[in-house]
């Protein structure tokens, strides 16, 4: 529902709304919508299991310069229910605004090093080792997921250490 005129300038962007409210007058801080809309996103599941073994739903804006976004935190509310509050910086320069929706406990991560397919190997004066890491994504949900993984692994400042990702699948 529109009930807010938005009038834009060159440097600000200023909010006529057109219902009235009744601000108590209790030195506490109030609350007044602006505008309540639906904002198309696509969305995608981000883990880090390294990091963090939680599976976190983030939703990508496109156009959202359309939208007269103002900077601060925004409640966000998914599939008809309150998810909890994110914050909004619409001034940077990419094409696409990303928001975290928060961790989905539906999404179940594990990493967990593989003792019997790591070691250490001893080549002449160079010692050699291996870590293998096992990461299992489980989606209980009802639908498919899309989601992208990204795991850590050392890079050296030392040039006497060669660091080197052999396999990933």
């Amino acid at each position: 529902s529109s009930f807010t005129q938005v009038n834009e300038s060159q440097l600000n962007v200023s909010f006529d709304i057109n219902i009235p409210y009744t601000v108590m007058s209790n030195n506490k801080s109030h609350s007044v919508s602006l505008n309540d809309f639906s904002i198309p996103a696509e969305y995608k599941y981000y883990v880090a299991p390294k990091l963090d073994l939680n599976a976190y739903l983030v939703a990508t804006i496109k156009d959202y310069g359309n939208y007269n976004l103002l900077a601060g935190e925004a409640n966000v509310i998914f599939d008809g229910v309150y998810v909890g509050k994110t914050m909004l910086n619409p001034a940077n320069t990419e094409e696409e605004m990303k928001l975290n929706m928060g961790k989905d406990p539906k999404v179940a991560v594990t990493r967990i090093l593989l003792k019997d397919k790591s070691g250490t190997k001893m080549l002449s004066s160079k010692k050699s080792q291996n870590f293998v890491y096992d990461i299992t994504i489980r989606n209980n949900k009802a639908e498919q997921i899309d989601i992208q993984v990204e795991d850590q692994y050392p890079i050296s400042s030392n040039k006497d250490i060669e660091v080197e990702l052999t396999e990933t699948s």
